[in-house]
C-alpha cells in the first residue's frame, strides 16, 4: 500500500524545483517459502528531488537527488540508497546544445542486500562504478527550431530527455 506525492514550481524567476516522494508500506507472508520467515512487514519512502537553476537565457544548471528506501524481500532486505547529480545545459544556437552532467557527485550509489533462508546466508555488497561527468552535444533537425527544455536531465544516460 502506498501513495504518490509530487510538487513543482517556482522559488523565484530563476529557480524552479520538482519534488516527488512514493511513501510505502510492505508486508510479506514468506512462510509458504520457510516456516521460519513468518509475515514481516515495513514501511519505507523513495523519492527524488530536481533544484533548476535558469542562469541566464541559454544556460540552466540542476541538482538532482534520486533516494530509494529498504525494500523488503521475502527471504531479506534491500538498504536503501541514495545519489546526487548535477547537470548543465548551454544552448549554443536555437538547435545546438551542450551539455555535462556529473553522475553520484558524494559516491553514495551503493547497493546491498542481505538475505537468509535455512540453506543460504547471502550479505551481497555492490559499489558500482557510477561516478562519472558525461559531455554531450546535441543537434536538432526539422523544419522548426525547438527550444530545448529547461528542466529536464536524465542521468542514467547522461543527457537531455
Amino acid at each position: 500500500m502506498g501513495a504518490d506525492l509530487a510538487a513543482n514550481g517556482k522559488l523565484n524567476s530563476a529557480l524552479s524545483y520538482s519534488l516527488s516522494v512514493s511513501p510505502y508500506w510492505n508486508e510479506i507472508d514468506a512462510g509458504r517459502i520457510a516456516s521460519s520467515f513468518g509475515k514481516r512487514s515495513t514501511f519505507s519512502a523513495s523519492g527524488r528531488a530536481n533544484l533548476n537553476w535558469q542562469a541566464r537565457a541559454g544556460d540552466v544548471l540542476q541538482l538532482n537527488i534520486q533516494a530509494t528506501g529498504a525494500r523488503l524481500q521475502a527471504q531479506g532486505v534491500v538498504a536503501p540508497s541514495s545519489t546526487l547529480n548535477e547537470g548543465w545545459r548551454h544552448n549554443i544556437t536555437d538547435r545546438v546544445t551542450a551539455t555535462i552532467t556529473a553522475q553520484d557527485l558524494l559516491n553514495t550509489n551503493r547497493f546491498r542486500r542481505d538475505l537468509e533462508t535455512p540453506s543460504l546466508v547471502e550479505n551481497l555488497r555492490v559499489l558500482p562504478v557510477s561516478r562519472a561527468v558525461l559531455l554531450r552535444r546535441d543537434y536538432r533537425f526539422g523544419g522548426g527550431a525547438s527550444k530545448a527544455k529547461t528542466t529536464d536531465f536524465d542521468y542514467g544516460t547522461g543527457g537531455e530527455r
